[in-house]
């Protein structure tokens, strides 16, 4: 079962659990979770790990049946041509002898080596990682369409971001207008004003593109037959503190407990001790109870006073009885599976150590990213404040002639550009931590 990379895949899920706290609802638009529950619902992938459930559902059937009786019958015709002796006059000649019969057999296993029970253990494993899989292809298709969600969300605050600077942008023009008529500025400074409101619109224009693109990728992660009029609900995200969170060694052991993926990995060493114990039975001796039925009849050209029936019931038969199967050699076939068995559990052992390694090193990287996030976040939000007065004090030394237009689209673009930052660190720092969230088995929603 393929997977994406943990914390690319935690992130996304994660981030479902902003949906908790919506804003008024919108039935045109989509929700989070509504997102998710159709995609689920419609997910052709998922959808074939579920029929692969059933496959496993099956052969644990098929598994438990072996321990049941099995029987068979069977039917048998034939004709011979040539010389042979009449029974009732002994004259030689040539005839046709006719020969059949018919029965029922019957055979149930008393002792294999414990390979049936072990076998039917195996199995419940085998269908307990298919029920994974659907749950781990889930988790990935929540990855999927909660990342696209929130880069939607993302995408339409940078477009708002980018109206508000052309407004601005398109209001300083006009003022410039203004005062060139009053030959109060040169008209270079409209004319740079002019090019600024120019660049900026050009932007308005990509960025909506941006959103476009986002909300057409999110509708076709859905398989929507229609992906004209989509759009999605708008969320409240919290707002953001710097409360610490929880140490990345309670993270891991939570994550321990709650990942699939460990989850799978337990089961395959579980699946390969029981693979060791199916082997070994290979070498014990079976011991199974046989019984059966049969009847026969035979008839020759010319035979005088036969009766089908008579003859049937003459011959009918029954027996049962014991068989007793004692391996001896067998080109050292059984051993060889015993010996391969070990090693199977060995690199199913280190294939669990390997991904609990892997998840720590996930985990920590979480935490680190959740922190550094944080910091990001605040970093943005003083830069902020900090460019927002700078251009607030330039607008006013423009306005009073102190200031090119230069000074101000300069100033303007630093604020624009800490705006944007603070958005981007906001909702990474949303995500991060949501990851942690998800580490220690939070609920979604």
């Amino acid at each position: 079962m393929n997977r994406i990379r943990l914390t690319a895949t935690i992130m996304g899920m994660a981030a479902a659990a902003l949906a908790a706290s919506a804003q008024t609802p919108d039935s045109t638009r989509w929700s989070l979770e509504r997102c998710i529950e159709y995609a689920i619902d419609n997910n052709i992938s998922i959808k074939k790990q579920q029929l692969q459930v059933e496959t496993e559902q099956n052969n644990l059937l098929n598994a438990r049946l072996q321990r049941y009786p099995t029987v068979s019958g069977n039917a048998y015709y034939n004709a011979a041509f040539g010389r042979v002796a009449n029974p009732t006059t002994y004259e030689v000649s040539n005839i046709t002898t006719h020969y059949s019969s018919v029965g029922v057999d019957a055979s149930m296993p008393i002792f294999a080596g414990m390979q049936i029970s072990n076998s039917i253990k195996r199995q419940k494993l085998t269908l307990e990682n298919a029920r994974i899989g659907v749950e781990m292809a889930k988790n990935d298709l929540n990855v999927n369409i909660a990342v696209a969600y929130l880069q939607v969300l993302l995408d339409r605050e940078l477009l708002d971001l980018a109206r508000r600077q052309v407004e601005i942008s398109r209001q300083q023009t006009d003022n410039a207008d203004a005062k060139v008529k009053a030959q109060l500025i040169a008209q270079g400074e409209l004319m740079e004003l002019q090019s600024q409101l120019s660049k900026e619109a050009m932007q308005l224009t990509q960025q909506e593109n941006a959103l476009s693109l986002s909300r057409l990728a999110l509708a076709q992660m859905l398989d929507l037959p229609d992906t004209d009029g989509f759009d999605i609900q708008s969320i409240d995200a919290p707002e953001l503190s710097a409360n610490a969170t929880a140490s990345a060694d309670d993270i891991y052991a939570a994550a321990l407990q709650t990942q699939p993926r460990i989850r799978n990995y337990q089961n395959m060493v579980e699946d390969s001790e029981y693979a060791l114990r199916i082997a070994r039975g290979a070498l014990c001796p079976t011991l199974a109870l046989t019984g059966g039925w049969s009847t026969n009849t035979s008839y020759m050209d010319g035979m005088q006073n036969y009766s089908l029936s008579s003859d049937l019931k003459d011959n009918s038969s029954c027996h049962i009885g014991l068989s007793l199967n004692v391996p001896i050699f067998s080109g050292l076939d059984a051993r060889t599976k015993v010996r391969n068995a070990k090693v199977g559990i060995e690199s199913a052992q280190l294939s669990l150590d390997n991904e609990r390694l892997t998840l720590r090193k996930e985990v920590q990287q979480a935490y680190a990213d959740a922190n550094n996030a944080l910091r990001k976040y605040f970093s943005a939000k003083d830069a902020v404040a900090s460019y927002g007065e700078s251009f607030a004090y330039t607008q006013r030394k423009f306005d009073a002639g102190l200031a090119t237009s230069l000074d101000l689209n300069t100033a303007k673009n630093e604020l624009t550009r800490a705006e944007s930052e603070m958005l981007q660190a906001k909702y990474e720092y949303l995500l991060r931590s949501k990851i942690i969230d998800f580490y220690m088995g939070k609920p979604i929603y």
